[in-house]
């Protein structure tokens, strides 16, 4: 909630409570133009949510950040071959999300 109320001032954001719904919510033809996601989430976990995301070609080429409370080296786990863009680990600035989203959505536009 601290995200949205935070990117609100700058972009239009979309939220679900879990992968499920941001599942459904793509579904049914929300176009993102980037992901935020948690990793640990109810229902389904983050790196499935995206594995699944990443298979619909609508929203394959759309970055994806992934924040954890888990170091992304005790994953174990390559993010980049799931399709994640960048990762970053809690506590963060806010500051710093929105400097990596930029630099992500500037990427796609070029």
């Amino acid at each position: 909630m601290l995200i949205r109320i935070f990117l609100s001032k700058n972009f239009i954001v979309e939220t679900a409570e879990n992968g499920l719904e941001a599942l459904d919510i793509i579904e049914k033809g929300f176009q993102p133009d980037i992901i935020i996601s948690d990793l640990m989430m109810p229902d389904i976990d983050g790196l499935t949510m995206i594995s699944q995301i990443k298979r619909n070609k609508k929203c394959s080429n759309v970055p994806v950040i992934m924040l954890s409370t888990i170091d992304r080296n005790a994953l174990g786990i390559d993010l980049s071959k799931i399709g994640l863009d960048d990762f970053i680990l809690k506590p963060f600035n806010p500051k710093d999300l929105i400097t990596k989203m930029e630099k992500l959505l500037h990427k796609v536009a070029c």
